[in-house]
């Protein structure tokens, strides 16, 4: 009888974490596709950030939400925000049973803490209608060395590029270059 009792509530807390993720994409709504962000320039309107005195911790640590990329077969896909020096762009797959799958930062920039000298700098994240990832920094400026009196051209470029698998992994390549020509 213990058994039973225990197994009982054990699908009860399967069936509230899957209740939870169903009230919590209700709450902060869905994301249209394309979507653009870039970190050192967008603004975020989120409406909701997580609760950590919900089952939102099931599911993620801190953050402010964008919303929920459109729904696939197997997963739902959750855009939102966690404080660094900025507000960087997250990325978090879950199963249609409140699993998590995947959690990714998909900003791949520095645009907000900037190096001394660099004084333009985009960190731009692209979300495509095929759920393809398109990511650029682009810093640039000028550094003088202190001792030498030295001028130095700044140029640091990474772009990225992935997607969202059918299996609700997220993938991306980066290739960094200091050749910004």
């Amino acid at each position: 009888m213990l058994l039973a009792a225990c197994g009982q509530k054990d699908s009860n807390q399967e069936v509230d974490k899957v209740e939870h993720l169903k009230n919590l994409m209700h709450k902060i709504g869905f994301v249209k596709l394309p979507f653009t962000y870039d970190i050192a320039r967008s603004k975020i309107e989120s409406t909701y950030s997580v609760d950590h005195n919900s089952p939102d911790t099931l599911f993620f640590d801190s953050g402010q939400f964008q919303g929920v990329l459109p729904d696939t077969t197997n997963f739902y896909c959750i855009l939102y925000y966690q404080s660094g020096d900025s507000l960087y762009p997250f990325l978090t797959t879950i199963d249609k049973s409140g699993n998590v799958i995947d959690t990714q930062n998909i900003g791949i920039g520095y645009c907000g803490g900037l190096p001394t000298g660099v004084d333009h700098c985009i960190d731009q994240v692209t979300i495509g209608e095929d759920m393809s990832l398109h990511l650029l920094y682009h810093a640039t400026g000028t550094r003088t060395d202190d001792s030498t009196h030295q001028t130095t051209k700044i140029c640091n470029k990474i772009l990225g590029t992935g997607a969202i698998t059918g299996k609700g992994k997220i993938e991306i390549t980066k290739t960094e270059t200091d050749d910004c020509n």
